[in-house]
């Protein structure tokens, strides 16, 4: 890898992690899993058609968790 490609990935990390910053990817969750926990028995065709679909979707807010917790800890180690 050079350089220069080192330095895109790395501002673009970056940059995800400060979007991230930005959401509230807690209570994001907790609506996911709500609806996780009542489609079925809400509507349960609609929830066939989307389970995998919300599943999927909590699997990417909890690395976007785990991601905004890195961002945190990035930021108190980094001293300007």
């Amino acid at each position: 890898m050079k350089n220069a490609e080192y330095l895109v990935i790395r501002d673009l990390l970056i940059n995800v992690g400060q979007i991230l910053e930005g959401l509230d990817l807690e209570q994001f969750s907790r609506k996911n899993r709500s609806a996780q926990t009542l489609g079925p028995i809400l509507d349960p065709t609609l929830y066939r058609a989307s389970a995998e679909n919300l599943e999927a979707l909590e699997d990417l807010c909890q690395a976007g968790l785990r991601m905004k917790a890195a961002f945190s800890n990035l930021k108190t180690a980094v001293k300007p």
